[in-house]
């Protein structure tokens, strides 16, 4: 399998350094990379904002699987680059990556969502999941207490948050 990530940063690294130890691995690219990344994959001299150069090399790599660390090239569009290419990649849509790429559409989001006051903390009234899409852990600060609302209490994304974060904060 031939894997590409995206990033340059400490998180990429990791990703690369335990790919790198997988058998089924035939080939492991990193762009842009950086000298630590360099030691367990092939650094790929493309900046991470550069969407369809990020898509022509996939391409013309036959890149089986491709993991975008950072969020500026998914807000910028990577998934739908990727998918008019017909290319595996692991990563939301530039819509649902604005979430994290940027604070006011975030807060917006939130806002309508939970119906927030302008501190961004709930407001005393129902949630309801169905108004979330596929959001399974959105973390609330309430009256000083953390609170995490969990729609789905098997979901995996909830057992790698409480396997590797919490016990981190």
């Amino acid at each position: 399998m031939k894997v590409l990530v995206i990033g340059g940063g400490g998180r990429e690294h990791a990703m690369c350094w335990k790919l790198a130890q997988s058998p089924e691995l035939e080939k492991l690219y990193c762009a842009p990379g950086n000298p630590g990344i360099s030691r367990v994959a092939e650094s790929v001299p493309i900046r991470i904002d550069e969407v369809q150069r990020l898509g022509e090399f996939a391409d013309e790599n036959q890149i089986d699987l491709t993991i975008a660390g950072p969020e500026l090239p998914l807000v910028l569009g990577l998934a739908e680059e990727f998918a008019e290419r017909e290319l595996a990649l692991f990563g939301p849509s530039a819509r649902a990556a604005e979430l994290e790429g940027s604070k006011v559409f975030a807060k917006e989001f939130a806002r309508e969502a939970f119906s927030l006051d302008s501190r961004l903390r709930l407001t005393l009234k129902p949630l309801f999941f169905n108004t979330v899409d596929k959001i399974d852990i959105f973390k609330r600060e309430f009256g000083g207490e953390k609170i995490i609302l969990i729609p789905d209490p098997d979901s995996v994304i909830l057992r790698i948050y409480l396997r590797n974060v919490c016990r981190f904060s």
